[in-house]
């Protein structure tokens, strides 16, 4: 017998034993039916009782196991669209949120996740530089050092050692606001056939991924440029105006062994088009499909990274850039990175609320002296 039913016998029988014992003349027969069937309930109350118990410790346990799962990236990134999207519609914050201030909510580094994810395409060189975290805004220098001096020599006992001290400098990283705006129609968000979550996630990520490669490509006030960062270590092409095989393989050679293990090339999509149709001396394309990740994925053995802001072959351009990009350049983000502010009201049309994101960032080649990432300038004369 549950705890439903048995509060449903106990009170039937303290109806009967009531109306028993409130009766205007009560036999001595009927008062200890009455006693019986109070005793009756004395048992269903304590059966009543062990059962809350028993279901209290239930519920406890429950608890503690729910508290207890463990929190998987997939169970994470479910929760965070979920709460997003309820955001978008609704404007309340949930729990993994945060709030923000003068009647706007703000969604932090949550929100981040799902758009590196879902717009890779768009972060190539965001991805393939080094991302440095940082609290705050505040210009921080970060020390560069050249350790490929003769640290220690071979010769003979009794002979004093000599070598070269390491080379130490340095470069001070300070920020710039990256930021912008969508809007998107209250009737569009009430629509549960638009799918308004994605079409955020996909044009503030798209968004915000150029803003930043387009930064790390042609500079800004504290976004230097990688391109111009390594103007001093470059490959200029044989032939005036084109590049060929051989300076592909010049610049490929002219990259220090020591970045060669974790080394890509960097260039536009135009230039990567252009030499689908070259082949090396033996008559072999230089581009080799990747049966994993798609076609024209490699040359030379080693990654393509696109990057769309990069400049295709002309006279004087930096088309093509090779080597490590996580030792040769710091992006610097702070945290939480990219946010989205959700704005209603504001507007000449009521019927509109606005989505702000913005994000703090910044960047420097990181290069002591040994040229991590090799340049390939296109010949002028």
């Amino acid at each position: 017998m549950n705890l439903v039913d048995m509060r449903e016998k106990r009170n039937r029988l303290m109806y009967e034993a009531t109306g028993i014992l409130q009766a205007a003349e009560v036999t001595a027969e009927q008062r200890t039916k009455a006693h019986a069937i109070l005793a009756d309930v004395d048992i269903l109350d304590a059966d009543i009782a062990a059962g809350e118990r028993v279901a209290t410790f239930e519920a406890e346990q429950r608890s503690v196991a729910a508290a207890a799962a463990p929190v998987t990236p997939e169970s994470r990134s479910r929760d965070e669209r979920e709460a997003f999207r309820h955001f978008i519609k609704t404007g309340e914050v949930r729990s993994i949120l945060t709030s923000g201030s003068s009647g706007a909510a703000l969604i932090p580094q949550a929100f981040a996740p799902e758009i590196v994810q879902a717009q890779k395409a768009w972060g190539g060189l965001y991805n393939a530089v080094k991302i440095w975290e940082t609290d705050n805004g505040a210009p921080m220098k970060t020390s560069l050092v050249n350790a490929t001096g003769d640290l220690m020599t071979v010769g003979t006992e009794g002979t004093a050692p000599t070598g070269t001290d390491p080379s130490a400098t340095s470069v001070t990283i300070s920020t710039d606001l990256v930021e912008g705006l969508v809007k998107v129609s209250l009737d569009e968000i009430q629509d549960s056939a638009f799918d308004v979550d994605a079409f955020l996630r996909d044009s503030l990520g798209a968004a915000y991924f150029r803003a930043i490669s387009k930064a790390v490509v042609t500079g800004t006030t504290s976004v230097g440029s990688i391109v111009t960062g390594y103007a001093t270590g470059k490959v200029t092409s044989a032939t005036v105006g084109a590049v060929t095989y051989a300076d592909l393989v010049s610049i490929y050679g002219a990259l220090d062994p020591a970045y060669g293990a974790n080394s890509s090339w960097v260039m536009n999509s135009t230039t990567r088009a252009a030499f689908m149709g070259i082949v090396d001396t033996l008559g072999r394309p230089l581009f080799i499909p990747s049966p994993n990740a798609g076609a024209f994925d490699t040359l030379l053995g080693r990654p393509i990274v696109i990057s769309q802001a990069h400049s295709s072959v002309a006279v004087s351009n930096t088309p093509i850039q090779f080597g490590d990009l996580s030792q040769g350049y710091k992006l610097r983000v702070v945290k939480p990175g990219l946010s989205v502010i959700r704005i209603a009201g504001d507007f000449s049309n009521p019927g509109m609320v606005a989505f702000y994101a913005r994000a703090r960032v910044g960047g420097a080649c990181t290069d002591g002296g040994t040229h991590p990432i090799v340049n390939l300038f296109v010949k002028a004369s």
